[in-house]
């Protein structure tokens, strides 16, 4: 074991080897043995040679579910995605099952159906997971969310992204969240909500903070339409040795935009209005802002 942890794998086996053949080798202690030789082989990436140490171990009772595991994660880096699940349901469908090896079997099953592209699998066998709660509640529902958007099902995906975001707890995986489900609403043509989404993920200011300050800022400088039309009228008159002129001219429609400021320095009197100064996040200013200008000259 000692060789083992210390990543001398050769070393190891060789010592769970030479226990093997010890006349009193038997029992337990030789499943133990053999389980060991099949991580250190798994570990050494000799997988073939691995499975047949964990089906040896797997032949006595009490290793019998940690090895079948071993298989599963053979299998899977195999890909032979269906042999695994037929392995980690070997497990589940086991009594008296250690949580730990539990959720582990559970995970690596929706992987394998994730493996398998069978998407509705994969999402209830997440949700599943979801329901143990704690941490793995939070990695199992953005496993599901991941599966929906690989399966090109953007809406459920992003759905559901805005669904956990408000109750991830772990560091980055709300703004992780926000900020995926910004993307998918983004590529559905959906600005508003992905924008809110966006400024969700600045809101929290963590290290994804500056990724959605930068889509923020995509967006509002978007090319939009611009579009103006300009009415004038001008006239005069002359009275005797005056003459008096008169224009007026309108300018309406839209023109592009797209400012964002974040440098703007506020007076006393517009900070006592309710500006915050420094500003915190950008001035914001729509990609197709209406203009109406009136103008007029009097000579």
């Amino acid at each position: 074991v000692l060789h083992y942890e210390a990543s001398r794998y050769a070393a190891s086996e060789s010592s769970f080897l030479a226990y093997t053949v010890r006349s009193d080798a038997a029992g337990d202690r030789s499943g133990e043995a053999w389980y060991w030789i099949g991580l250190a082989r798994y570990q050494a990436g000799r997988s073939v040679e691995a499975e047949a140490a964990f089906l040896k171990a797997s032949k006595i009772p009490a290793w019998y579910l940690r090895a079948l595991e071993y298989q599963g994660h053979l299998a899977f880096a195999n890909k032979d995605f269906q042999r695994a699940i037929e392995a980690y349901d070997n497990i589940l469908g086991a009594d008296n099952v250690e949580p730990s090896l539990r959720f582990n079997a559970l995970y690596n099953r929706a992987e394998s159906y994730r493996g398998l592209g069978r998407t509705d699998d994969a999402v209830t066998a997440f949700k599943e997971i979801a329901r143990i709660g704690g941490k793995e509640h939070e990695i199992a529902l953005l496993s599901a969310a991941a599966v929906l958007e690989e399966s090109g099902r953007e809406t459920a995906a992003y759905e559901l992204y805005e669904f956990i975001a408000p109750t991830l707890s772990l560091p980055g995986r709300r703004e992780d969240a926000y900020l995926k489900a910004g993307f998918l609403r983004l590529r559905l043509g959906q600005v508003p909500e992905a924008l809110t989404n966006f400024e969700n993920v600045a809101a929290i200011d963590g290290a994804l903070a500056p990724d959605a300050l930068f889509r923020i800022g995509e967006i509002w400088l978007q090319d939009g339409d611009t579009a103006l039309y300009v009415v004038d009228l001008y006239g005069k008159g002359s009275w005797g040795p005056y003459t008096l002129g008169l224009e007026g001219a309108y300018i309406g429609g839209q023109v592009t935009t797209g400012i964002a400021i974040d440098a703007i320095e506020f007076s006393a009197a517009e900070q006592t209005a309710g500006f915050t100064n420094p500003i915190t996040a950008p001035i914001e200013m729509a990609p197709e802002s209406d203009v109406s200008v009136l103008m007029a000259a009097l000579e």
